[in-house]
């Protein structure tokens, strides 16, 4: 059992890290959504005629999969703002490793320690590209991309007139803000359970990305673009998530000292986490959009290790204790 428990704690905490990067897409897709949704509303205010749209304005998320993996830099030096229909995008100008086969680094992951081993690196940190720090480095897989769409209301059964409209606003309005909490409470209990079972010092890869997509809005936003709100609700997110997780971690650390358990000794916590996420995936807005990004991550690495796979021409006597020994440990020290 210990060895079962082991290989699914290793699944749970992957999974995880998996998370940071569609978590922080989504809620920052939230925050746009929101602002759009309270332009609209302001939009219906300021209008003197009773002439009103019954859609309302929102975006979607598209997965767009790489041809090839990527190393990039996220450095603010090291990107630009494009524009793609009319829409504002950071683009990574530095491809620092174009076909990086790096095994076993976590994937759309801010600063992976195994990013280090990237041949883009130097043993000194720096980059041999862009001459940046390994940490403002990422190992990509795919690009995410925000399009505008529309909501059709259902208001067969009010009139429509601005105020009713308005209404189902505010109601759009709520759906998001309480997405958001649950996604904030959800990924606060999978980060603390990260903490608690790391041998390595815990960093916190939620943070870093929304900290990350701040970065980004706020240099769209010196080129003009209106999203003062979004950027206030990603740090507000930020500001939350922090003190909710440091009460948790007060909490957890006050019952450690009382009573000693073994984290290993039973499932029952690991399988709470993937009992979590799919209540991220089951989000009724948002759900299945970090469910389809954390599932496509999961293709593409699996894709990956297909292209990579080599075949070899096996001696004479191959099927031999000995031989089929040693290839067993070349392979499971290959997949450490």
């Amino acid at each position: 059992h210990a060895v079962k428990d082991m290989q699914s704690l290793n699944e749970a905490q992957l999974l995880i890290h998996k998370l940071s990067r569609p978590v922080a897409e989504i809620v920052t897709l939230i925050q746009e959504n929101i602002l759009l949704a309270k332009q609209y509303k302001e939009k219906l205010l300021n209008n003197s005629t009773n002439q009103v749209s019954n859609k309302i304005p929102q975006k979607t998320g598209k997965f767009v999969p790489l041809r090839e993996r990527l190393t990039v830099c996220v450095n603010e030096k090291c990107t630009e703002i494009i524009n793609v229909n009319g829409e504002q995008r950071i683009d990574y100008k530095s491809n620092c490793h174009v076909g990086c086969s790096l095994h076993r680094v976590v994937q759309e992951c801010i600063g992976h320690p195994i990013i280090k081993r990237c041949q883009a690196l130097k043993q000194t940190g720096s980059c041999r590209k862009c001459g940046c720090h390994w940490t403002k480095h990422m190992h990509i897989t795919y690009k995410y991309e925000r399009n505008l769409t529309y909501i059709e209301i259902d208001n067969s059964n009010l009139l429509r007139t601005p105020q009713s409209i308005m209404t189902i606003i505010d109601e759009r309005i709520s759906d998001l803000r309480n997405e958001e909490t649950s996604i904030r409470k959800i990924c606060v209990q999978l980060s603390l359970f990260l903490k608690q079972n790391s041998i390595t010092p815990f960093n916190d890869d939620i943070i870093e990305y929304l900290q990350h997509f701040i970065n980004e809005e706020k240099q769209k936003r010196s080129t003009g673009t209106d999203n003062i709100d979004v950027i206030k609700g990603l740090e507000q997110m930020i500001k939350d998530y922090t003190e909710e997780f440091n009460l948790y971690t007060s909490s957890v650390s006050s019952q450690n000292n009382s009573t000693s358990t073994d984290r290993f000794d039973n499932s029952s916590q690991i399988d709470e986490m993937f009992s979590l996420v799919q209540k991220l995936y089951d989000l009724p807005i948002n759900g299945k959009l970090i469910e389809e990004q954390v599932r496509r991550m999961k293709e593409g690495r699996a894709q990956a290790a297909r292209s990579n796979e080599q075949f070899v021409d096996l001696p004479s006597g191959y099927n031999s204790p000995d031989i089929l020994n040693n290839l067993k440990e070349i392979v499971n020290r290959r997949k450490r």
